[in-house]
């Protein structure tokens, strides 16, 4: 202890630390997640030529098998037929004739596609 103070006097004392606020506390990490998409409520119902053009129902045949990777996918086998609901992008909205059920597949495992109500005819 003698050695301590004879190091600490001639040193002198310590520096005084500036005065600061204290800082927040840092809020704890969120892990968050994106809520689930919804589906779009459907439109009303049009009237006319343009009721005529939205009730015309256009089918397709799937190319290949496609196993569904993502809940909203449609798994399918080739030849399955299919009901187009939905082609504006490069992943087709489908309907499967055979069961009803719904999903998303590539545009290129479909191929062409003919109106319903005109076979029906």
């Amino acid at each position: 202890a003698p050695e301590y103070d004879r190091v600490s006097s001639a040193l002198g004392p310590p520096p005084a630390l500036p005065s600061a606020k204290p800082l927040p506390p840092i809020a704890a990490a969120t892990t968050a997640t994106a809520p689930p998409r919804r589906e779009l409520p459907s439109l009303p119902p049009r009237r006319g030529a343009a009721a005529a053009a939205v009730a015309k129902k256009r089918t397709a045949k799937a190319l290949y098998d496609f196993v569904g990777t993502e809940p909203t996918d449609l798994t399918v086998k080739a030849g399955d037929e299919l009901e187009l609901l939905d082609t504006s992008l490069s992943w087709w909205k489908c309907r499967r004739l055979v069961d009803a059920s719904e999903g998303s597949l590539p545009s290129n495992y479909v191929e062409g596609f003919e109106d319903i109500n005109a076979e029906q005819k």
